[in-house]
């Protein structure tokens, strides 16, 4: 595991942190759940190509923003293997504590929308852009 990837790991873990992306002594975080956090790092115009990122839980979605990102290497706890298999198509290492077969919602009634949302996607700027359009409605749904 390259230095970045430990320091976000520790980050990510010390300071209750959902997300942080490292690369030297740049850091960038977030306490946001979900992927909203990852959509504005992708949406402020910045470069992470060469980032090290670790994620408390990686979904497909969630890895097919961190392949938009470019980010070089990924630390997660919980990765599902639809992430798993996005990541490594794109050459991104990753390291993980528990691989599971889907990522379910919070309250673990069924499975996370955003992992139904990438489910059948493959192209990357298709998932972003669905992930876009679920994420409206599910703020819509939940005023």
């Amino acid at each position: 595991m390259r230095q970045d990837t430990e320091k976000a790991k520790r980050l990510l873990k010390e300071n209750g942190y959902t997300c942080v992306l490292c690369k030297a002594s740049q850091v960038i975080s977030s306490m946001e759940r979900g992927v909203k956090p990852l959509l504005e790092f992708l949406d402020e115009e910045e470069s992470y190509e060469g980032y090290c990122a670790a994620d408390k839980v990686v979904g497909k979605a969630a890895a097919m923003i961190y392949v938009a990102l470019q980010i070089s290497e990924l630390y997660t706890g919980v990765i599902s293997r639809a992430a798993h298999e996005v990541l490594k198509k794109h050459n991104i290492t990753v390291y993980y504590d528990e691989e599971v077969d889907i990522i379910l919602r919070r309250d673990k009634q069924d499975i996370c929308p955003m992992e139904k949302t990438t489910r059948d996607i493959d192209d990357i700027d298709e998932a972003i852009y669905a992930i876009r359009i679920r994420l409206t409605e599910l703020q819509h749904i939940n005023k």
